[in-house]
């Protein structure tokens, strides 16, 4: 049975779709199927050309005018995990859908989540995402965060990914790496949790 992964960001063109690419490139694709959706993506419009840029020949020609997609209800109860850009994104999957809760992170969250996991032996090879969702979901209370000082209290919440697509080329670029290599990390903890 395909288990069902899907990624999610405000309107689709960027964060989510740089998530989807990165993990489809390192996941095989007929263990896990992927998906990319926005909670805000009104218009069907394609993904941007600095994530394009930063992706390179992750992404098929084909696949490059694609349309960004809003986010259902239906996507949300078919997928057995969830991964988000922010936790702003997280908690509007949650209004759609309170038994999604368990099993919704954001990306930054579920890496350090997968980490706690499996140095307290819950990270076992051979599990599901339904499986992997719940060792994350058990760890949620064992998350401690390095306290904010009063001067970056008005930076962006660690376990976010901001969104930067408005930003100015060189931060939006950067802002896309930084998502690229969490998704890479998400990947290989994923891989190895799932014996894929």
């Amino acid at each position: 049975m395909t288990q069902r992964l899907l990624v999610v960001c405000h309107a689709n063109v960027c964060r989510s779709p740089m998530m989807l690419w990165t993990l489809r490139s390192f996941m095989n694709a007929d263990a896990v199927s992927l998906a990319s959706a926005g909670t805000h993506a009104l218009r069907p419009d394609p993904i941007c050309e600095v994530a394009l840029d930063v992706l390179g020949d992750a992404v098929p020609a084909e696949s490059r005018e694609r349309g960004a997609v809003q986010l259902t209800a239906a996507a949300i109860e078919d997928a057995d995990l969830i991964i988000t850009a922010t936790k702003h994104q997280r908690g509007e999957i949650a209004l759609m859908s309170h038994d999604a809760r368990d099993r919704t992170f954001t990306l930054r969250e579920a890496l350090l989540l997968g980490e706690i996991a499996e140095r307290g032996g819950h990270g076992r090879a051979g599990a599901d995402l339904a499986a992997y969702a719940t060792r994350l979901h058990g760890s949620r209370g064992l998350l401690q965060l390095t306290p904010q000082s009063r001067l970056r209290r008005l930076t962006a919440d660690p376990l976010d990914h901001a969104d930067v697509h408005q930003e100015r080329a060189r931060g939006h670029r950067k802002g896309l790496i930084a998502v690229q290599s969490d998704a890479r990390r998400l990947a290989v903890q994923l891989r190895s949790m799932l014996g894929l």
